[in-house]
């Protein structure tokens, strides 16, 4: 008996709570269905804003989401009591327990299934994503509208994109204001600066530069000489500039020794001569009296190894010297020289029966280009015979060879 006033007071608390969050369940729904409408009338229907109409767009999913909280949480309440078994009241008697209106609240009723709970967790559910939509950024700001900026400026106009449809307000007309006088600009003087000399362009002096190839190739053979070769320079600089050629012994120009070159021109000059390899001199400056720059041409050729050349290949002993075969001779002569580009190495091997006279060197060394001639005499017993010189580019190995023919006639 004294359990029963408790349960007495629970359940009256229980059903106020009931109420509570049917009617808030109800008023959320109603906030909702406001602000999907108010989104559409602007967004698709191009509606004006006004301040009840902005209020139901910006504020109602904060307003939807507390009462859906509300809802929630009464509903609850009473599915805790079973939960905890504080009543020893099976389903059927919670659910009577919990009903409002016997007379036909079809949603009271719904409570006690577990229908009340749901609607109210769906609109607590809607009233979060529509907050969601409203005050998050894009891409998922959906709803809502700037409403402080349409009330203020009739002149503002404010384009929503859902799709491709865009909602421009109508602007409100607003008072016009008496004009104010503008205070006078008063000029200033500004200082005024001193114009200054335009920098003088200094011009890139003049240089000289010898064009590809910088090094003439005369071939075969050093010591043969040569109608023409040439070479060029250009100048390379902005000012003009003078030059002078200068050639070693073995050359001689064919074209002027020096002149004046303007910017961007060339010169070529032609030489002949003996070839060797050796260097062409060109002096060049700013002025004729100051040529103090110097470019060099090299100038090659091919050297031919040293040759040896036997100036006298037969000696008749009986025609030079009257000698017949058999008898004896002295003051035959037979020479050789060096035709070839480099010294060769000699030796003169005599055969039986004949000899050098005293005072002629059997080895030796000749100088290149027929620099100079060796000359040998010989003595000894005419007879038909021949004299050989050994030579070759290094001493003691003389691989090549050179011949005398010694000839004489019979007595009859």
């Amino acid at each position: 008996m004294s359990e029963e006033p408790s349960r007495t007071v629970e359940d009256a608390l229980a059903e106020r709570l009931a109420r509570l969050g049917w009617y808030a369940s109800v008023s959320a729904l109603v906030v909702l269905s406001a602000i999907v409408l108010g989104n559409v009338l602007v967004r698709l229907f191009t509606v004006a804003v006004n301040l009840l109409l902005l209020l139901a767009i910006n504020q109602g999913p904060i307003v939807a989401t507390i009462l859906g909280g509300i809802s929630t949480a009464s509903t609850y309440y009473g599915w805790s009591r079973i939960v905890r078994r504080r009543e020893h009241l099976n389903a059927r008697e919670e659910a009577k327990g919990q009903a409002m209106d016997q007379a036909g609240n079809v949603l009271q009723r719904l409570a006690g299934f577990g229908c009340s709970s749901r609607l109210s967790l769906g609109v607590l559910g809607a009233g979060l994503l529509c907050c969601l939509f409203t005050y998050v950024p894009s891409p998922l700001h959906l709803f809502g509208i700037n409403g402080p900026a349409l009330l203020q400026s009739p002149t503002t106009t404010t384009s929503t994109t859902i799709g491709t449809t865009s909602a421009t307000p109508t602007p409100a007309p607003q008072p016009t204001s008496a004009p104010r006088p503008q205070p006078t600009n008063i000029p200033h003087l500004q200082p005024t600066s001193t114009p200054q000399p335009a920098p003088t362009l200094t011009p890139v002096p003049g240089k000289l530069s010898l064009q590809s190839p910088a090094t003439v190739k005369l071939g075969n053979y050093c010591g043969n000489s040569f109608s023409a070769a040439s070479f060029a320079f250009e100048n390379t600089g902005e000012a003009p500039l003078y030059w002078t050629v200068a050639v070693p012994g073995p050359f001689q120009l064919q074209s002027s020794s020096s002149g004046v070159l303007n910017p961007g021109s060339t010169q070529t000059e032609t030489f002949m001569g003996t070839k060797a390899n050796d260097a062409i001199n060109i002096a060049w400056g700013a002025a004729a009296t100051n040529q103090n720059e110097h470019v060099t041409v090299t100038v090659s050729c091919n050297v031919l190894p040293g040759n040896l050349y036997v100036k006298t290949p037969t000696v008749n002993l009986t025609t030079n010297l009257g000698a017949f075969c058999g008898t004896n001779f002295t003051g035959a002569e037979f020479s050789f020289t060096n035709n070839g580009g480099t010294t060769i190495y000699w030796a003169v091997q005599m055969p039986r029966g004949y000899s050098l006279e005293a005072g002629y060197p059997v080895t030796g060394t000749s100088q290149p280009f027929q620099g100079d001639t060796q000359n040998e005499y010989f003595q000894g017993i005419a007879n038909y015979s021949t004299i050989t010189i050994t030579w070759g580019l290094s001493p003691g190995n003389e691989p090549y060879r050179g011949t005398v023919a010694i000839t004489c006639q019979n007595i009859t």
